[in-house]
Order: C-alpha cells, then structure tokens, then sequence
C-alpha cells in the first residue's frame, strides 16, 4: 500500500504498486485472449512508467505486474488472488476471463478486497450481484442476447439451435436469448444442448442438430476459445453452412484478425457470421491511438476490440490511485463508481449504478452497440469483414 511516508522520503526509490494479473496462459482454458490480455497489461505498465509511474501525493511512484496463469479451475485463480492480495497488495486486477472463473474470482474480492476489472467476461452475476469492487468496462449475458434476438427476428429465422457452454456463460447465455425471443418471436422455436467447459469434441450435438426433421434455418455457437475453434471446423466439416446461418455469439475471429477462422474452417468460412461490438470503423481518441500503436508494435497485429477496454480499465484505475491519493479498495471503489474518463474509442466512460437488487446495471459501462459481420472471401482478415447488422 501508498503510505504517507513514502511522499516524505527522498533518499529511497518508492516501492512499486502491483497490478495483479490473473488470466487463462494454458489449455483448455483461452490462452489465446489470456496472452493478450497480459500483453495489455504489461504494455500499460510499460508506458506508464516511461512516463515517470503514477503520482500519488506527490511522489513518482512506479507499476509493476504479478500474473497468474487462472486455468479453468475457479479454486486455483482463487488461490492466486489470494496470494497476489497477500504477498504482493495488489491494488487492482484484470484477466478473469471465462465466466466460469471470472465469478467465483469476483465474489472472492469479498475476501481478498481490491479492485476487478472485466471486459468480455459476460455473466450477469459479475455485475448483478453488486460485488463493491467489481467493475465491468464491457458487455453482459441478458444485453448480448437481446441484440440477438432482434437480428434473429430481422432475418425472420425461427428454427434455432445452440451449442452452449455449461456454465455461468453458457447457461446465462441460453436463459437470456430464451427470454428475449420469447418478448420479440414468440412462435420462433431454441434447442440448446450444452457441452463441458473445455471440450474437445462437438460431434454428438452436431450429429442431434444435423438430424433434426425439419432441420435448423440457424446455429449458434456460444462457446470460449479454444472450444469454440473447434466447434466452428466440425461444423462446417459436416456441411451446416449448406442449409443453416451460422453465428458465432462471441467473436472469436476477431481475437486474432481471423486466422485462427480460416485454419480452422478453410474455404467453408465464406458466408460465416459472428457478433461484435466493434464498429466497422474506430474514431480513436489520443489514448486509444497510444494502445493500438504500442499493441500492434509489440505483437504485430492491430489488438482485438475488447482489449481496448481493458486499457481504459486500467487507465481508469490509474486515475483513481492518483486522483485519490490511495490505494485502499474501498477508497478508490467509490471513487470508480462516481468517475469517467475518455473514452479510447470515443465518448466516456462512466459506469452505471441504477440498477437495483439482482440487475447487472452496476458498476457496468453501458456505452456499447452489437454489430453482425459476414466472412466474403477466403483469408479475409476481420477488419475488412462486411458489415451485414447494426443492431437499435
């Protein structure tokens, strides 16, 4: 922690303040966004002490991170929490990813207070469950489908079927687009068979759907990386795309700029559909213009969307420390609560707390819209995909 006797030394370099990091390194957990998350973090360490650290009463005081590989087991992130809380007094902490980790971590913030950014971690409970130092600078089960459900009854398909994660994810996922089609194409019908977290192996709920009488107009995919991969090349392998719109709910082409898409669906992937929240064009403001250039100079390839949140996360934390002067959880998560910056990406961000008891809106940013994207032609990187669906 920043004490008051750091600002009165002079004769010794002040102790680092810790962010903490724990996000999925390993299979079958999704390495691929874990890297890059960490990637995220790293560079806004990087960068913030380039330019002299975070001043905090006074005194320069540099960053540093502690990272954690998360897995998909909930006890082992909660144990990292614990031991970067313990051991390092970590002030805040980003990378949870999969819901399925990303909630048990959250409700442990309880226990091992500081502060929790989410992004793409889409549980409702994140949020709904009014954790005091859980914030979530990104999207939420019951909204995701509800823009769904509404490009669903545009394109007028009705016979609708899913493979879902069985988790707080998957499950959310499937109860919100229920109720959402429900209020908006009631006569439209949903079959989800759901899978483990961490499958390798979709063909037994391809084969159930691929036999159907009539058969499916639509699949969706909700699944994580690298299930979702997977998922996407069995389906496609057994001709799904010949008589359904498939939909990928969570745009995982984009993780990459599509190539994870193209080496696992090859030619097949003209004509395949995923949801983003990423407008078909950035206004970047200056923030989001230092990440994107420092990310693509780093891992060569501009970041995916969301990471961008991650970044305004971070600069959000930042500015509570130096605003405040502390880094006591409970100091800066009412000072989080009640704050804004700008935007990376355009407008500000603030976060909503109108919600009462059981609603997600809660320490949740609200400046989002979905948008629906169509693979054209083979190898195309995803940021010249066609922009197909702007959802209201």
């Amino acid at each position: 922690m920043v004490s008051s006797s750091m600002a009165a030394s002079s004769s010794a370099a002040p102790s680092p303040i810790y962010i903490g990091v724990i996000t999925p390194l390993s299979a079958p957990a999704d390495y691929i966004s874990g890297k890059q998350i960490l990637a995220t973090a790293q560079l806004y360490v990087n960068y913030t002490n380039a330019n002299g650290g975070l001043v905090v009463n006074g005194t320069h005081v540099p960053l540093a991170l502690t990272v954690q590989d998360q897995t998909l087991d909930p006890a082992t992130a909660i144990s990292a929490l614990q031991l970067e809380e313990t051991q390092y007094h970590i002030v805040g902490l980003v990378g949870p990813w999969e819901s399925l980790v990303a909630l048990p971590v959250a409700n442990a913030t309880q226990q091992f207070p500081t502060i929790m950014f989410c992004t793409y971690s889409w549980a409702d409970a994140i949020t709904a469950n009014h954790y005091k130092y859980v914030f979530r600078t990104g999207v939420y089960n019951s909204l995701i489908a509800t823009k769904l459900a509404e490009y669903l009854k545009y394109k007028g398909l009705s016979n609708i079927v899913q493979v879902a994660e069985d988790s707080s994810f998957g499950r959310g996922f499937n109860t919100a687009l229920m109720q959402a089609m429900n209020a908006t194409m009631p006569n439209a019908k949903l079959t989800t068979i759901f899978t483990p977290p961490g499958a390798t192996d979709y063909t037994s709920a391809l084969t159930t759907f691929m036999t159907m009488s009539p058969k499916p107009d639509t699949l969706i995919m909700t699944l994580n990386v690298p299930g979702a991969v997977t998922a996407a090349k069995e389906a496609y392998d057994m001709g799904f795309q010949k008589f359904a719109t498939v939909i990928q709910s969570v745009d995982w082409p984009t993780y990459d700029g599509g190539t994870s898409w193209w080496q696992a669906v090859g030619q097949n992937g003209i004509g395949g559909i995923y949801a983003s929240w990423s407008p078909p064009s950035l206004n970047l403001t200056a923030p989001g213009q230092t990440f994107t250039s420092l990310f693509e100079k780093s891992q060569g390839h501009p970041p995916a969307f969301w990471l961008i949140w991650y970044w305004d996360s971070l600069r959000m934390l930042g500015q509570a420390i130096q605003t405040t002067g502390s880094t006591n959880p409970d100091v800066l998560a009412n000072y989080i609560q009640g704050a804004s910056i700008q935007g990376s990406t355009g407008g500000t961000i603030t976060y909503d707390n109108s919600g009462g008891p059981g609603s997600p809106l809660w320490h949740q940013w609200t400046g989002e819209n979905m948008y629906i994207y169509e693979f054209t032609e083979v190898n195309q990187p995803t940021n010249s995909t066609k922009l197909i669906y702007t959802t209201p």
